[in-house]
């Protein structure tokens, strides 16, 4: 199995070039909002990748489950290196889950090439 390591100094900068809170509607606001108050663990988690979590791509919002909580969909654009010995936050094309006090997420490598990298995400949070 190919590991990937994110470069986080690089992922920084593709962040910096984006927009943030690109969508108007209630639910990508609603996630926009949530991502800028998370939990110290999963503000960690991001910020140990060099990612903005407020800044992803694409983003798919679903009902809120019987629990409460509203299931995410989306995507970072990331810089990744080939990883000799998977690390805590090494991906593959698997899924990997990362569960935190109050919410979860869910990420896998969707796309390599040159020019870019696609990181997949699902979200479990809290409405």
């Amino acid at each position: 199995m190919d590991y990937f390591e994110i470069d986080k100094l690089e992922t920084e900068q593709i962040n910096r070039s984006l927009p943030s809170d690109m969508c108007s509607c209630p639910d990508c606001q609603r996630y926009y909002q949530y991502m800028k108050k998370l939990p110290v663990p999963a503000k960690t988690f991001f910020e140990a990748m060099g990612i903005a979590p407020e800044k992803c791509q694409e983003l798919w919002a679903y009902f809120p489950n019987d629990n409460g909580y509203s299931h995410y969909c989306g995507f970072f654009f990331i810089a990744v290196r080939p990883a000799e010995i998977p690390s805590p936050f090494a991906l593959t094309k698997d899924w990997k889950t990362f569960d935190y006090d109050e919410c979860s997420f869910r990420v896998r490598l969707e796309y390599i090439d040159d020019k870019k990298t696609i990181m997949g995400f699902e979200a479990d949070l809290p409405e």
